[in-house]
């Protein structure tokens, strides 16, 4: 109010008027282009939170699914020398010549691709076909050290995508 005084010693109170009304609207303008602005931001903060949330539901899956994945893998592996060395497995592990935990694996395969990325997916096929390879060895006097090897050395690279994919050697 004490700025409008010596407006108005110094022009008409028509003009001085004008200035009051134009100061209003121009103050009227600045908040609602500052909502409109802290609208649109808000508006992109919670889109990124939503993506956010969900590339963290899509990581926690994948990693859900790639140690089941694996812990089943190293299990029927385990049950194939088991059944290698004469030793009881569980029944119905083979039915009719199929080794039914591995077909299971396989069609989650299918089914989780898209989640498992072709690094995971590929890796995952091929240690399905080693132990196929295995399986279809069972009952032959043939060694198996070159399954094996490769067994360890998918290991090892599934360690290594583990940690390029989560990170967990930073982990502490």
């Amino acid at each position: 109010m004490n700025e409008l005084l010596p407006l108005l010693k110094e022009y008409s109170p028509g003009a001085v008027l004008l200035i009051v009304i134009g100061s209003i609207i121009i103050f009227i303008m600045k908040i609602s282009i500052e909502k409109s602005i802290a609208s649109g931001f808000d508006a992109h903060a919670h889109s990124m939170q939503r993506r956010l949330n969900f590339e963290e539901k899509v990581l926690t899956e994948r990693f859900e699914k790639v140690i089941d994945l694996s812990a089943r893998l190293e299990r029927v592996m385990t049950n194939l020398n088991r059944i290698k060395s004469d030793q009881p497995v569980p029944d119905g592990f083979i039915k009719n010549g199929e080794v039914i935990p591995l077909t299971e694996i396989y069609e989650e395969l299918s089914i989780y691709r898209i989640i498992l990325t072709e690094d995971f997916y590929w890796l995952f096929t091929r240690k399905v076909k080693l132990a196929l390879k295995k399986a279809n060895s069972l009952y032959s006097n043939e060694r198996d050290d070159e399954i094996e090897l490769e067994w360890s050395s998918l290991n090892d690279k599934l360690r290594s995508i583990m940690d390029r994919d989560f990170g967990l050697n930073k982990i502490r």
